[in-house]
């Protein structure tokens, strides 16, 4: 699904020119643990956003929230 909605964005911005722009498909992935047909359950698998940044970047903005794991030992000491 989302391969065929990145490829008719690009056609829409590259080879229609009179058409308005499009709104974005914004998805937020809640989790890391992502169902593999192969082998189970995989924690941390890059797939979907290795899929994502594959893209043109005038099609795809790819946004990670930032790591807090540094901050834990200070949360500990104080």
């Amino acid at each position: 699904m989302f391969n065929q909605h990145a490829k008719w964005l690009d056609i829409c911005k590259n080879e229609v020119p009179w058409r308005a722009p499009i709104s974005s498909l914004n998805i937020m992935l809640s989790s890391t643990v992502w169902r593999q047909d192969h082998n189970g359950f995989s924690h941390q698998d890059p797939g979907y956003v290795d899929l994502v940044t594959n893209k043109s970047a005038d099609v795809v903005r790819v946004y990670f929230p930032p790591m807090l794991t540094p901050y834990y030992p200070l949360e500990t000491t104080v």
